[in-house]
Parts: C-alpha cells; sequence; structure tokens
C-alpha cells in the first residue's frame, strides 16, 4: 500500500483521530511530529503546504488535505476495503457528516476548557465548564438513539469523538466528571471491545502529555 505523510502531534485530538484511522485502514504512513505551540505549523514551509497552519495535514503522492475530518474521510475512501467507517448510503454517509461537523463545535468548546490548564496559564471560567458540559450533554443524547455516534455501526465519528471528548480528561483528569454520562461510558466501553487501537491511543496521549509535562510544548 503506498504510505502517506501525517504531520500532527499524538497529544491533538484531530492528529491522534487521523493516526488512528490510518493505522486502521492499514495504511503506511510516515509520520512528521509538528509542533504548533513552538510555531512549528507558521513556518515558511508548512504554511505552503497548509495555508490555515493547523494539525494534522496528509500529503498523499502531489495531493495535500488538511482539517481531521476531510482527511479521516479521504484515508477510507482512498484505501479502506469496504466503506463501513465511511458508508457510501447517502443517508448512512450525510449523518456521518452531520456528527463531523458537530465535532467541530465539540472540539473547540473541550479545547477552550482545557487550553488553560494544558498551557498552565489559567484555569477555565465557569463559562467555558458550562460550554463543554453543554457539548458532552449532546453527545449524551446522540448516543441515547444509537449504539454509535452517527447509528448502530462504529464510523470515522466515533474515532473523532473519542478523542475529543477524552482529551477533557488528559490536562485535568475528573474536573469534568465523563462516569456521570452513562450514554457515554456505555459507548467507551463498546469502542473498546470493538476496536484495540483505543485502548493503544489512550496509551499514546498519555505518554504524549507526560512528554509535555516534562519536557514543555509538545
Amino acid at each position: 500500500m503506498p504510505s502517506i505523510i501525517l504531520y500532527g502531534n499524538e497529544l491533538s485530538p484531530p492528529s491522534r483521530a487521523a493516526k488512528m484511522i490510518a493505522e486502521k485502514l492499514g495504511v503506511d504512513v510516515d509520520f512528521k511530529r509538528t509542533y504548533p505551540i513552538k510555531g512549528e505549523c507558521k513556518k515558511p514551509e508548512y504554511l505552503k503546504i497548509n495555508p490555515m497552519h493547523t494539525i494534522p495535514t496528509i500529503i498523499d503522492g502531489p495531493f495535500t488535505l488538511s482539517d481531521s475530518h476531510a482527511i479521516v474521510a479521504y484515508l477510507v475512501d482512498r484505501f479502506g476495503k469496504n466503506d463501513s467507517l465511511y458508508p457510501k448510503d447517502i443517508q448512512k454517509r450525510s449523518k456521518v457528516n452531520e456528527r463531523l461537523c458537530f465535532d467541530i463545535s465539540l472540539f473547540t468548546k473541550v479545547l477552550k476548557f482545557v487550553v488553560g490548564p494544558l498551557l498552565r496559564t489559567h484555569e477555565p471560567t465557569e463559562e467555558l465548564r458550562n460550554d463543554c458540559i453543554d457539548g458532552l450533554e449532546t453527545v449524551e443524547r446522540f448516543l441515547s438513539a444509537s449504539k454509535f455516534i452517527a447509528g448502530d455501526d462504529l464510523t470515522v465519528a466515533d474515532y473523532c469523538y473519542y478523542c475529543t471528548i477524552t482529551f477533557v480528561d488528559i490536562p485535568q483528569k475528573g474536573v469534568i466528571d465523563l462516569k456521570k454520562y452513562k450514554n457515554i461510558q456505555r459507548w467507551m466501553d463498546l469502542i473498546h471491545k470493538t476496536c484495540p487501537l483505543f485502548t493503544k491511543y489512550d496509551q499514546i496521549a498519555e505518554k504524549a502529555f507526560q512528554i509535555y509535562l516534562e519536557d514543555g510544548p509538545y
């Protein structure tokens, strides 16, 4: 299988989701660890491939793509042996797309909540905490109607949501009690049983956070 270049780092939920999907599909990845906090995404050479100066970014031959949601969809279409992770059925795919769009909002809420403790600059305000809780409650409602995020099958949306939601616990474990969200907990248990990669990448994220604490910006 052809290899792709993936710019990102394992502390970043969007990067982690993209890397997980690539590994799930058996794609050979040349991983270029990239540090936004150090300004590496704003270097001229990086801006040439991603003017948005974000991670993740992939390069597949002459083709370049940014945004984790676009990337995971592309990877399944390009390398998937079937369409189970990103269905071709128009209604099923549209539901996955709907959920991926909400993940943008969810990740923004989570990131604003954790960024202060992560950078060790300030504690989150009550407003930011409430925004984060609002996002989690929305996911809880999604999961009241289906086994997985976008229906009764595991899709790319589950990978993206899992990386986003578990980020709540990385810099400040337990500040928001994820265990009180029964549907989210049931879903987390299910996806761990369904795909061992989730456990593997939990450990990768924890290691990345420890490196960040010891060595600074990751």
